[in-house]
């Protein structure tokens, strides 16, 4: 009796012990349970917080440079799906001329740890590029070293700049060339009128002296100090017409630009048709202004360098804007070739900005030039 006792006592004792690991399996369970809840919950979090971002993240493996993870904003700033995304790898991503340097850049990352990149070079789904400042960090998930990275789009500045670039060369152009065309004038004055002011007053002192003395010495020097002031006169006005023509605000683009045809013809060169089919009286002054000097460095250009036997200008009013075409058929040149010193191309193009309009111009090497430019039609009120 007392060994059935004995084993009896030791049965329940060992119902108790499983019954304590039981619960303390169920309570390991349900802690584990939370835990996933938990885990499962931080992810949902995260994942959202992610895919809330408005700059892109992509998590790089360093060995493969594959994409491991993409949030939402990384794919629509680069146009693709995030399977797309995850089966490229770096250099699928990049320009082939900047990709030596991210590939040096991302290795440099994955050493040294957080750093920050502007204006690095990125290929849309498109195959246009667009510009992306890119800060990143070294995290090691489940003990793997890789590299997040931070994606701002910065397209737009970097084009800005580009932009701002480019006027900034235009404005020294500008000044360079407003600084030569000063010099030209007073180069002009001092050899041309100034000596024949110089030279009237001369002959006019000599007048004075022998106007008691010799009566025919007298008139013979009034008559070249004359002579001298008209010359002077003609010098003037054609200083004046050279830096704006009083045609042009007398009486418009029309007359300015036939008159200028006519001068040009005067002094020889290629034959130059002049067409002109517009219905306006007057054009708001920066435009004629535009139009003027458009045509003025398009015929000094052909004159000087086309070698072309004829030159046709066309003024053509359609609906609300205007279309101006200078065209030869000279020598032509390659586009590629002309100096970056070069303005007066460069400067056709900035006056046709200026107002509005949209400039072409086309040259091949053996057939000639043509300069087509589209202004809006801004009428004089």
């Amino acid at each position: 009796m007392l060994g059935h006792e004995a084993s009896k006592d030791a049965l329940l004792a060992e119902i108790t012990e499983l019954r304590a690991v039981n619960d303390r399996l169920r309570a390991e369970i349900h802690q584990g349970q939370c835990a996933q809840a938990a885990l499962q919950s931080s992810n949902v979090e995260l994942q959202a917080v992610c895919d809330g971002m408005v700059d892109g993240l992509a998590i790089v493996d360093p060995r493969s440079l594959r994409y491991l993870r993409v949030n939402a904003a990384m794919c629509r700033l680069l146009g693709y799906a995030e399977e797309e995304l995850r089966e490229r790898t770096v250099r699928d991503l990049h320009p082939a001329e900047a990709l030596p340097q991210v590939l040096a850049i991302f290795q440099a990352d994955v050493a040294r740890g957080p750093s920050y990149h502007e204006g690095v070079a990125c290929l849309h789904k498109d195959g246009s590029v667009l510009y992306v400042d890119i800060g990143a960090v070294t995290i090691v998930p489940n003990g793997r070293r890789c590299l997040a990275a931070f994606f701002r789009d910065m397209t737009h500045r970097v084009q800005s700049e580009d932009v701002l670039r480019h006027e900034r060369r235009i404005l020294r152009h500008l000044l360079v060339s407003t600084d030569h065309a000063l010099q030209l004038i007073s180069y002009e004055i001092h050899d041309g009128l100034a000596q024949q002011l110089a030279a009237a007053l001369m002959w006019f002192a000599s007048f004075d002296r022998l106007e008691r003395e010799n009566a025919d010495g007298a008139r013979a020097a009034f008559d070249t100090a004359v002579a001298m002031l008209r010359s002077a006169h003609r010098e003037t006005r054609r200083l004046i017409s050279g830096m704006r023509p009083p045609l042009l605000d007398e009486a418009g683009i029309v007359a300015a630009v036939e008159n200028l045809v006519c001068e040009c013809q005067d002094q020889g060169g290629p034959k130059i048709e002049w067409v002109s089919q517009v219905t306006f009286d007057r054009l708001q002054p920066e435009l004629e202004n535009t139009i003027y000097r458009i045509v003025q460095e398009s015929l000094t250009n052909a004159r000087r360098h086309s070698r072309s036997d004829r030159v046709k200008i066309e003024l053509i009013e359609e609906q609300r804007r205007l279309r101006l075409e200078i065209r030869d058929w000279g020598i032509g040149f390659q586009m590629g070739a002309v100096a970056k010193e070069s303005f007066g191309l460069q400067g056709i193009r900035e006056r046709v900005k200026a107002v509005g309009g949209r400039a072409l111009i086309q040259s091949t090497p053996g057939q000639g030039t043509r300069i087509a430019v589209e202004l809006p039609l801004a009428t004089e009120e």
